[in-house]
């Protein structure tokens, strides 16, 4: 089996970091495959030496984009993998392209990691989604939205739930790095871990710390993520020195090992209105991290409320800041519900788990359809 992962992506999320951890676990595996990338991006940069590797220049959104799709069509016909793999849905439009001209037809495999707004039975979508031998979504919800709005027959549709590694024994010590970044170890502290964006809703957080800090509790913010729109983060920077929570809430940059980071928190938030899964949730929920997550999305699937975690009403400030309160205050509530939410997560989203059903789920595609691939 040979599979080529194509991803033309230049953020740097949970996304391009799926997609780098697939590619790293086909080199662990010894599984032949090839990368395909945008030039002078986080997974560019982040590819091993040694990784097989074709450049793109960035995709424009193009309904057809005929001048990468050309160079993929010649990539596929010199490669000849079995499975192109893409993970970002701005290259749907160019991997089904590449695939209709090129004289190799390899098996495409759509990993779908956002919700599905709009009915796209048109006659552009049909098209592009007759390529596409499977969609594998990370959620019950998203495979509903995908059965209802997407030109898919059932057998097309497959889920599997994202996984994390379990963490490393070494972790960043606590003390050392609260002190680096201007606030007290001492102190209950959370964090927020995602691109910063308005989208992942950062500034709800920061409410939630300035109306418990009315009520006279004190807690810390750390706010973790590469900045997408940079006058998105200086807004929150601004809210910050305006709410006087200069001591209370600190920013850091993208991590890039946020298991050797995470369990030196008390909790950890994700304050996206409609998240589609929230790889953030799990990652702190293997490393026995308290989460907090809205009710909404995927995020249910993830967080069973008052058992593994808590829920909170999307966008809303006061009803968060309840929740970090909740933790805050009964600290044994919160022990409790982080182990509950590490054993959810050791027996759900194991990156092990994960990945022995996505090769499962190669080797099905390949078995059901082996006169698709030509030679």
């Amino acid at each position: 089996m040979k599979i080529a992962t194509l991803c033309l992506s230049d953020g740097h999320g949970g996304l391009e970091l799926y997609a780098l951890n697939c590619l790293k676990h086909y080199a662990e595996q010894k599984i032949d495959h090839v990368s395909m990338v945008a030039q002078n991006t986080f997974l560019h940069q982040q590819l091993a030496s040694n990784e097989k590797i074709y450049l793109f220049t960035k995709s424009r959104c193009q309904p057809l984009p005929y001048k990468n799709a050309k160079k993929l069509a010649y990539c596929l016909e010199q490669e000849k993998p079995d499975i192109l793999h893409i993970h970002w849905g701005k290259d749907l439009a160019l991997a089904a392209l590449a695939k209709k001209i090129s004289r190799h037809k390899p098996i495409l495999i759509y990993s779908r990691h956002m919700a599905i707004k709009h009915d796209k039975h048109d006659f552009y979508h049909r098209w592009l989604y007759k390529e596409v031998n499977c969609l594998l979504t990370i959620t019950k919800l998203l495979k509903k939205e995908a059965l209802e709005k997407l030109p898919l027959k059932s057998t097309n549709v497959a889920l599997i739930y994202l996984g994390v590694a379990a963490p490393p024994a070494a972790i960043i010590d606590r003390v050392t790095f609260f002190t680096e970044h201007g606030l007290n170890p001492t102190i209950f502290t959370l964090i927020l871990l995602g691109r910063i964006e308005l989208a992942k809703g950062q500034e709800l957080a920061i409410r939630a710390v300035a109306l418990l800090k009315q009520q006279g509790i004190i807690v810390q913010l750390v706010i973790a993520g590469h900045a997408m729109q940079p006058e998105y983060l200086q807004t929150l920077q601004q809210n910050v020195n305006y709410a006087k929570l200069e001591t209370q809430i600190s920013f850091i940059d993208f991590v890039t090992e946020p298991l050797t980071l995470l369990p030196i928190f008390d909790a950890l938030a994700l304050t996206t209105e409609n998240e589609t899964f929230g790889l953030a949730l799990v990652e702190a929920m293997r490393c026995g991290v308290a989460v907090i997550g809205s009710n909404a999305g995927g995020v249910p699937e993830i967080i069973d409320d008052n058992m593994t975690g808590l829920l909170f009403m999307p966008n809303d400030a006061a009803d968060l800041a309840a929740k970090i309160s909740d933790y805050q205050q009964h600290p044994e509530k919160r022990k409790r519900l982080a182990l509950a939410g590490q054993e959810k997560a050791n027996q759900q989203f194991d990156k092990e788990l994960h990945f022995a059903k996505l090769v499962q789920l190669y080797n099905m595609q390949i078995a059901r359809q082996p006169t698709k691939i030509t030679h």
